[in-house]
């Protein structure tokens, strides 16, 4: 459907330099990242694919959960028009998705330090509690791996990092 709206030229996406591909959207699991101008007719063409989309699924879109983020480009007037077309709130940006940082940062070790974070207050939380060996060695198998594999089909994890991952587990 938004490739159709694309091809009609009612949505233009956008480019991340001059001789890249245009992109329209992204689609994620239950989650979808519609790009565009903040102009008049590609606001209510999106409005459009969101209503039929909501028509056809009967998966209404909760505005509430939902949301846009405006280039600092774009001015104040528009931007109000836009939250007026679309319904949705402006943020300024989106902190995390599925568990990492939305906008990747120039060092990995910064992005991955939020990971050892997530890693340490699942053990940290687990050793609260009194498990067996076979508990424990579920949970590690099951959620910490799961995190694990995630963040490694995204980014090459760091040596270092993976080093101390595991001292984390071991000791658990």
């Amino acid at each position: 459907m938004i490739q159709v709206v694309e091809q009609r030229g009612k949505i233009t996406g956008v480019a991340v330099s001059r001789i890249s591909p245009r992109i329209s959207h992204l689609l994620f699991l239950d989650d979808s990242i519609i790009f565009g101008h903040a102009q008049d007719e590609e606001l209510v063409a999106i409005q459009r694919i969101l209503q039929t989309y909501g028509a056809a699924s009967r998966q209404d879109i909760n505005l509430e959960k939902s949301s846009m983020v405006v280039s600092g480009n774009v001015l104040v007037h528009q931007q109000c028009r836009s939250v007026n077309i679309l319904g949705l709130q402006v943020v300024q940006k989106h902190d995390k998705y599925l568990g990492l940082p939305a906008v990747t940062v120039r060092s990995r070790g910064e992005l991955l330090q939020d990971v050892k974070d997530q890693v340490w207050s699942h053990v940290q939380g687990w050793n609260s509690k009194l498990l067996s060996q076979a508990g424990k060695g579920v949970l590690i198998k099951y959620v910490i791996q799961a995190i694990y594999m995630y963040v490694m089909s995204c980014f090459k994890m760091l040596d270092y990092i993976v080093r101390e991952l595991e001292a984390m587990t071991a000791d658990f």
